[in-house]
């Protein structure tokens, strides 16, 4: 029953994420072609920074919310609304700081006039998309996954019927109004996601005496989304540091960075491809082992998405690896991704690590992911400075995103072994 539970709850999510990144594609395309190449390019300079406050604005609080739904010991609508007030709070902060530095991040940093009025629309994005993500993750936690798929297609759906009709009519405005116009586009479908997963939501039980603050509830909020906001700041700083690093080593080999960016741009977007299936499964292993008690049912569950994942994953790297060229022509007109068949193999250990991170963040462990995270980030910088300063070559960053990958999966796994071995005691 365990088994045929989890298996359901990730084929109707694998099935949903496979028609969304497909619609999202062709959104992609499409809003490249209408849009033309200057409205996208100031687009995308934006697009980093308002990724970024959107990670932080949701500030782990979705995996928090839910774990605790998943657990079961509190209500769902108790805990719905103290994620709300903690998220309120942080967003608050976010649209302070937005309205105090934004405009001197967007003339200074990314130096671009005609980003200035969309940065302070940002502020009802990130409102919108904490809101979305947190009622998202209630039906995660009840392994509600049809109405996850169901509602990620409506949205991708109002979002092409946007692009059809909206988006030939900014492609006349000017830069700026353009360029806010999109931004304002990506606020109305995240309320729409909004309105439509509420429909779903049960009224009963959400009376006056549920809107309340819970000290425990935030508690065991803040120590789920503090470790895992920290994390993607780790991760985000490593990949920054990365570049300025090899953007100084570029000064004395100037073949360095060309090659970098188009192993960033080329190889990895290909080899990456296959793990949306990973982070699905192992999206559907967290609300699964939260209800599961006995080391016997978390080892078999852990066991089972280990196995999906390591087949998928290995049918479909082998694919990349022998017509990887051809996906590179058809995607990108590029036919010729540099170093695929090095790294490919290596990444089949990758997407392994992704159900043991999200068995950690279901046993309120997400520290162990930020430790992880943190040894990682120094190996892998310390090592690629003094490597560079010995040996200025692109094989360095290829060893040592190989050696960072393979290490990453030792410390991981060797972690699930003692933590299943405690539980197993217990």
């Amino acid at each position: 029953m365990i088994k045929n539970k989890f298996i359901k709850s990730s084929l109707i999510l694998l099935i949903g994420s496979v028609f969304s990144k497909l619609m999202g594609a062709i959104i992609k395309i499409l809003q490249t072609r209408i849009l033309g190449p200057s409205i996208i390019f100031k687009y995308s300079s934006i697009m980093p920074t308002f990724m970024f406050l959107i990670s932080l604005s949701s500030c782990g609080i979705p995996i928090a919310t839910e774990r605790l739904i998943a657990k079961g010991n509190y209500r769902s609508s108790n805990i719905l609304i103290n994620s709300f007030i903690i998220s309120f709070i942080i967003n608050i902060v976010l649209s302070i700081i937005i309205l105090i530095f934004g405009k001197f991040f967007i003339i200074n940093i990314l130096k671009d006039k005609d980003l200035v009025l969309a940065n302070y629309f940002i502020i009802p994005i990130i409102f919108f998309t904490s809101i979305s993500s947190i009622i998202r993750s209630y039906f995660f936690g009840k392994e509600r996954m049809g109405i996850i798929s169901i509602t990620s297609f409506l949205e991708n759906l109002f979002r092409l019927i946007i692009v059809l009709l909206v988006y030939p009519l900014i492609k006349t405005f000017k830069y700026k109004y353009a360029i806010l116009s999109l931004i304002v586009i990506y606020a109305f479908t995240e309320g729409f996601s909004i309105l439509f997963f509420l429909f779903f939501i049960p009224r009963r039980g959400f009376d006056k005496n549920i809107i309340s603050f819970n000290r425990h509830i935030f508690k065991l909020s803040f120590k789920t989304s503090f470790y895992t906001t920290l994390t993607g700041l780790i991760n985000s700083l490593a990949f920054f540091i990365e570049m300025n690093i090899i953007t100084y080593f570029n000064t004395f080999n100037m073949s360095l960075k060309p090659i970098y960016l188009s192993i960033l741009n080329y190889t990895l977007p290909i080899i990456l491809l296959p793990s949306f299936i990973s982070l699905t499964i192992s999206s559907s292993l967290i609300p699964r082992i939260n209800k599961l008690n006995s080391y016997k049912s978390i080892y078999k569950t852990i066991r089972l998405a280990l196995t999906i994942i390591f087949i998928i994953s290995f049918i479909l790297l082998l694919t990349i690896y022998i017509y990887g060229s051809r996906i590179s022509n058809i995607l990108f007109k590029y036919p010729n991704p540099l170093f695929i068949r090095t790294l490919v193999p290596f990444f089949i250990f990758q997407y392994m690590i992704y159900p043991v991170n999200a068995y950690f963040d279901a046993k309120n462990k997400s520290y162990y992911n930020f430790y992880i995270s943190l040894i990682s980030f120094f190996i892998r910088t310390i090592l690629l400075f003094i490597l560079l300063k010995i040996y200025i070559n692109i094989y360095v960053y290829i060893f040592i995103t190989i050696f960072n990958i393979i290490i990453s999966f030792i410390i991981y796994f060797y972690l699930l072994h003692i933590n299943l071995k405690q539980n197993k005691k217990a």
